[in-house]
């Protein structure tokens, strides 16, 4: 719903792997008012593991890529609206009898709320493909075909379509 509002949504997730130890050492508990230590290796071993600088060699070390130890936390919905200047763009040159292809590497929803918003796309006309049936319409060697039936609105292309 939110992508056909124009929106870019965005999920949200944390590593549910603990963060990395401190690479200084600030002791939890003072050793003395006096003490001279300036340094993790003023401490004893005591200190150290309190400190929490030895990792515990028993812990599974989880690989923080992994997607399967994210913890989801959200949606992240953007706008990034079209320049108040594009309908009047558009439809100027529409008006000049030019026909008006958007390409964009948003998703269908978006790219088809953003043609919408900016007039190449009505609720009457106007065709979307996306990068993939490009792909395949110049394998079949039908892409002038295909594109001439009317397609207004391209997603999900990259810099080689």
């Amino acid at each position: 719903e939110l992508s056909a509002r124009g929106l870019r949504v965005v999920t949200v997730a944390a590593s549910s792997r603990p963060p990395e130890p401190p690479k200084r050492a600030v002791p939890r508990r003072p050793r003395s008012f006096f003490s001279t230590a300036t340094s993790a290796d003023d401490y004893d071993d005591d200190d150290l593991n309190a400190l929490s600088l030895r990792p515990d060699a028993a812990a599974p070390r989880e690989d923080p890529n992994d997607p399967t130890k994210l913890v989801f936390l959200g949606l992240l919905a953007l706008s990034d609206p079209a320049r108040p200047s594009a309908l009047a763009a558009v439809g100027a040159l529409k008006d000049r009898g030019v026909r008006i292809v958007m390409l964009t590497g948003d998703g269908r929803e978006t790219a088809r709320a953003i043609g919408r918003d900016v007039g190449i796309l009505s609720p009457i006309r106007g065709l979307d493909a996306s990068g993939e049936d490009i792909d395949r319409w110049v394998a079949q060697g039908d892409l002038g075909s295909q594109l001439s039936r009317g397609v207004a609105v391209l997603y999900r292309v990259s810099p080689r379509h």
